[in-house]
């Protein structure tokens, strides 16, 4: 079973995404404190198998974020979640090792391709096209 690691500040959000992703399977734990998740993942880096960023959070963006996760642990998949692409390029994104960027409102269609894509062991970081539904 993978191990999900879900941040978002919408707390009502994060619980819905939760609830689809358990019902599916997956171990899911959410969170909307950036600086929690900080603390949590410097004691275990390797508790998740992908993590999924909302973009813009009020400590801290999704990006900076990711890539604090990433100076941590190099492996680990992560897929940012933004209502606005035109505040992160999918470059941007790239260059920043997220392996996908994703539109809200996030369809489950979209999240569990992006998250079958994650999981694929040695696949290359690759931001998806905007805009998705």
């Amino acid at each position: 079973m993978a191990r999900i690691l879900y941040v978002d500040d919408d707390e009502a959000l994060a619980d819905m995404v939760r609830e689809t992703l358990q019902r599916a399977g997956y171990d899911v734990a959410t969170d909307g404190d950036t600086e929690r998740v900080l603390k949590g993942f410097a004691r275990d880096p390797d508790r998740y198998d992908v993590a999924i960023l909302d973009h813009l959070m009020p400590r801290m963006k999704g990006l900076e974020l990711a890539q604090w996760l990433l100076l941590n642990r190099r492996d680990l998949p992560i897929l940012l979640v933004t209502g606005y692409p035109d505040l992160i390029s999918l470059e941007e994104a790239k260059g920043a090792g997220i392996r996908e960027v994703l539109m809200k409102p996030l369809t489950r269609q979209a999240l569990f391709a992006a998250l079958d894509r994650a999981l694929v062991s040695g696949s290359e970081p690759r931001p998806s096209p905007f805009p998705q539904g």
